[in-house]
């Protein structure tokens, strides 16, 4: 997957990520300027093919991609790092969540779902819908304080616009449930076989799911296929409840994972290369791996300024084993370049 997030968190970004680009636009109409920031753990955006989404009409902002390089015409930054895996771990001595003794934030979460193809007859009756509305609730574990229901009786339209059913209306019902953990909105609307729910939660958050399943089935719509949909968003929420803890330490982040702790073996043998030797083949390594991927031809020519001939060469020696390396030409210092003349003589 991918997180996307807007404005300049390139840095803070790239701390969680394995992989990060910035996507950054000038001469933004009103804006200026306008960056995206993209992170992921399992897509490389350096290596990963773009793809043409046939987009009707002409983009502003990002161009059509005619090529493969095209892509980094938008590419501003890209940062990589493997180290997340050991970066969000704890020590075996260590709890999964340090004990926290006093609340500091308190955030909530509003779910939106839409449900199309429900019970008209459900939704039509003002009984059968707070009680639809109450039981899934209380089902999946969520604590009714009150209802309250306001009615609206509006004509039924057919197609041309006509009154039908002799004049009789549509009842529309919203029904407001305050809970313990929130408040549930929901909205009927029977002429569309349609009903709107509004879940805004501040405690008990992973019941969520459960109560979005529970109201599509109490009002007879379906969550196998696609006629239900939902989203959430971050909203305020409310101090003082008494799950608070236990939600702190299911909101997370909680570090479940523990820390590889390689053994350490501070006896060097006579074989072992020298820690210099070491460093150098790791950063050409990694710089070779930031500009190919296991799918690239043998198409680079390495360039490599060593020292003198008479002298091992380890970053040359370490490009002539990379498969994505065709050639490795090295350029050694003259022997006799002890002086500024025989420096120019040299080049």
């Amino acid at each position: 997957g991918i997180m996307v997030k807007n404005e300049m968190y390139l840095e803070d970004m790239s701390n969680i990520f394995d992989y990060t680009i910035q996507i950054h636009s000038y001469d933004v109409p009103v804006l200026c300027s306008q960056a995206f920031i993209l992170g992921s753990n399992g897509i490389d955006f350096l290596h990963q093919s773009v793809h043409h989404h046939n987009i009707q009409g002409e983009n502003l902002l990002i161009k059509d991609v005619k090529n493969e390089r095209d892509k980094f015409e938008v590419y501003h930054d890209y940062q990589r790092n493997i180290a997340t895996s050991q970066k969000y771990c704890r020590s075996s001595d260590e709890p999964e969540m340090p004990e926290i003794a006093n609340q500091t934030k308190s955030p909530g979460i509003l779910m939106i779902i839409e449900a199309e193809g429900v019970s008209v007859d459900i939704i039509q009756s003002k009984e059968m819908f707070i009680d639809a509305i109450s039981e899934s609730l209380v089902k999946v574990g969520l604590t009714v304080q009150s209802t309250v229901v306001d009615s609206l009786l509006t004509p039924e339209k057919g197609d041309k616009g006509e009154t039908s059913n002799g004049g009789t209306g549509v009842s529309i019902h919203t029904v407001a449930v305050t809970l313990k953990e929130g408040y549930v909105l929901a909205r009927s609307y029977p002429n569309l076989e349609y009903c709107a729910f509004d879940i805004h939660l501040w405690s008990t958050f992973e019941k969520h799911n459960d109560a979005e399943i529970a109201l599509i089935k109490g009002v007879g719509g379906n969550v196998d296929d696609s006629t239900s949909s939902s989203y959430r968003i971050v909203a305020s929420g409310m101090f003082g409840t008494s799950d608070w803890k236990t939600d702190e330490f299911n909101r997370g982040p909680r570090y479940a994972n523990i820390c590889e702790e390689p053994e350490v073996n501070h006896e060097m043998d006579d074989d072992d290369p020298p820690e210099d030797d070491l460093f150098t083949e790791v950063v050409v390594e990694e710089t070779i791996m930031a500009f190919t991927s296991d799918n690239d031809k043998s198409d680079i020519l390495a360039v490599v300024l060593c020292g003198l001939k008479s002298e091992p060469c380890k970053a040359s020696a370490v490009l002539e084993e990379q498969h994505s390396v065709a050639k490795v030409v090295s350029f050694y210092t003259c022997d006799d370049a002890n002086s500024v003349d025989s420096l120019f003589s040299c080049e």
